[in-house]
């Protein structure tokens, strides 16, 4: 019984949705209903409610019933039912679904359809992802050659347009589902291999962090990657200091020999109080450690406060490596020899006594020199050292760059003529995107802020000089069609004469609690036509199941920034020797972990995870002529 009632349920159910109404005007031809509305051959439907008038807010949806009706007095086969979508219309812009409750791709096979009543019904999923109007046509074949068409039309709110200065080709994530791998920063040879760093939790050590690195070759390729466990806590500390990202956007290297450079620091103990800076030299084909150097000012039987270090910045040129950071209040300087990892010279600035000085960003000159950007007491700063190709650095000038309280300077690129771009991480209540140039003697050149809404979503990591372009990366809170929650990831290419915007491009994916996150860029360059973009992402609190989206073109303005710069006086030999600091081995203190296995390298579209998940998001973008 329980069996027969069910299947005079399934009948009704099937009469309401096959058989025509009543109502329905009589043809010779077919025609298609929807929304109550009938359409003849040919005609557009715009969804929803017909009405060319009406749109719907990007990554939300409007969902269908279309119905095709055989009118005619004869037996119909239906053979083909095909989704056209037009040029630049997104494969999920249109989508055809089964006319079931339960949501499934229409799987439609050969159907006849009775004289004068026969019908087919599917759904039409609209759901726009850039604004303006969008197109498809939905074709029906009946009888072998004959076909009917219906136009679908929709338009997507606002004014959010897809990055018109090139096309994604590649966008992949490396990370776990249960695991938050969070980026440092990537930089890229010249044949276009892609090289990241970061750390990452809940993946090998489950106390605390450790430090990732990895290489993606030019094809999209995952050639390797490892994990650097030290035992107790390994990371690359963030210059926002609150863990909010895997480090500074100057922590890796390469010097165009095959040899890629880390920095970082680690913890001997649990207490993870006082660590030590790490600095590594990795071969890049293989990622195989080549030495691997533990610094601190002193190496003493008990461990206090003066004798911890960290390493947030190098640069390698010269056959030089140059590492800057933060020993017991002051910035750090220290040069290595790069084939072998030994020490040339081990220097601190005391740029502000008594208070606790970071250096974050570090770019080294064709003439020796090195320039430092960071914190120092609650102000960002940046000096240039010379002598750097020697042993005995000195201090050519310093500047306090009045940006706000508690900002700084945490990324620094040099072009070909000496002269600074800094990425400028203004913090406080308000936070706001900024960057900046200045001369070879320290002279503001020009300031530039990309307007956000008010509120700490705005941030700057990175500044990379290519060619007369400077690459600014970092988040944006934008309002209207963006995301103001959690930030969008946001790329300027800016001219490095005078700041003057060439492009910019926002990443972004939605704002509903199934689609938004947090974006940040923290690695960039071009080889070629192709832009390599790599972020950080983190997944909403309800979002574990879209971790990806789109670029579109910037929708605020550029806006000259004029921050206030004085002149801090520093004596010449102001970069003091650090008399008791030395080297230690690292390798016996680690393991190296093949990540290759343990993590997916994914298409991002692909990615099904659980909410407040972090991944690293790499792109490349064919640019435009």
């Amino acid at each position: 019984m329980r069996a027969f009632a069910l299947g005079v349920a399934a009948s009704l159910v099937l009469a309401a949705v096959w058989q025509a109404p009543a109502t329905l005007a009589q043809a010779t031809v077919p025609v298609a209903m929807a929304e109550g509305m009938e359409f003849k051959d040919g005609d557009r439907y715009w969804i929803p409610m017909n009405s060319e008038t009406n749109s719907l807010a990007l990554f939300s949806e409007s969902l269908q019933v279309v119905t095709f009706y055989n009118k005619t007095s004869a037996e119909m086969t239906l053979n083909k039912v095909e989704l056209t979508r037009a040029e630049g219309v997104m494969d999920e812009e249109f989508t055809l679904l089964k006319n079931e409750i339960k949501r499934s791709p229409l799987e439609f096979t050969e159907t006849k359809l009775e004289a004068s009543k026969g019908a087919y019904a599917l759904k039409v999923r609209f759901y726009p992802v850039e604004s303006g109007e969008r197109n498809a046509t939905l074709t029906f074949t009946y009888d072998t050659d004959k076909t009917f068409t219906l136009k679908l039309a929709g338009r997507g709110r606002e004014n959010a347009k897809f990055f018109s200065h090139g096309a994604t080709r590649l966008h992949k994530l490396f990370g776990g589902v249960k695991t938050d791998e969070l980026l440092s920063t990537a930089v890229g040879d010249a044949e276009g291999n892609i090289y990241f760093s970061g750390q990452a939790t809940q993946i090998v050590d489950r106390f605390s962090t450790d430090i990732i690195y990895g290489r993606i070759n030019a094809d999209g390729s995952l050639a390797w990657a490892k994990l650097w466990n030290g035992g107790f806590r390994d990371h690359s500390p963030d210059s926002g200091q609150n863990a909010e990202t895997g480090g500074t956007a100057n922590s890796l290297a390469l010097d165009g020999e095959g040899g890629l450079y880390l920095c970082g620091a680690t913890s001997p103990d649990k207490s993870n109080s006082v660590l030590s800076a790490l600095v590594m030299k990795i071969d890049a084909k293989t990622g195989e450690p080549l030495w691997e150097k533990l610094w601190r000012p002193e190496w003493a039987k008990s461990a206090l406060g003066r004798h911890h270090a960290e390493a947030y910045g190098l640069a390698v040129r010269g056959g030089r490596v140059f590492v800057t950071g933060f020993s017991f209040g002051e910035v750090l300087l220290l040069g290595f020899n790069a084939a072998d990892g030994n020490l040339v010279f081990q220097r601190s600035i005391d740029i502000t006594p008594g208070t606790n000085d970071r250096g974050y960003g570090i770019a080294a000159g064709a003439d020796g020199s090195v320039v430092i950007g960071g914190l120092a007491a609650d102000r960002a700063f940046l000096l240039k050292a010379t002598g750097c190709d020697g042993d005995a650095p000195k201090i050519a000038w310093a500047r306090r760059l009045d940006l706000g309280r508690g900002s700084n300077v945490n990324c620094v690129d040099l072009d070909a003529e000496g002269n600074i771009y800094a990425s400028l991480d203004r913090r406080g209540a308000t936070t706001f995107f900024s960057a900046a140039k200045f001369s070879p003697d320290g002279n503001l050149a020009w300031g530039k802020t990309y307007t956000g809404t008010a509120g700490d979503r705005n941030n700057t990591h990175l500044v990379r000089v290519v060619g007369d372009t400077v690459l600014v990366g970092g988040r944006l809170g934008a309002s209207g069609v963006y995301d103001t929650a959690g930030g969008d990831g946001l790329l300027l290419g800016l001219n490095t004469a005078d700041g003057a915007e060439k492009w910019s491009a926002f990443y972004y994916t939605g704002t509903g609690p199934d689609e938004n996150g947090e974006h940040r860029i923290k690695g960039a360059f071009v080889t070629g036509k192709t832009l390599t973009v790599v972020g950080q992402g983190y997944t909403g609190s309800r979002n574990g199941q879209r971790y990806w989206g789109y670029w579109y073109n910037g929708v605020t303005k550029l806006e000259d920034y004029n921050p206030t710069v004085e002149a801090i006086e520093l004596a010449e030999d102001g970069a003091k020797d650090v008399a008791k600091g030395g080297l230690q081995e690292a390798k016996e203190a680690r393991k190296i972990t093949d990540l290759a296995t343990m993590l997916q390298w994914i298409d991002a579209n692909t990615k099904t995870g659980e909410p407040s998940d972090g991944d690293i998001s790499v792109w490349q973008i064919e640019l435009k002529e």
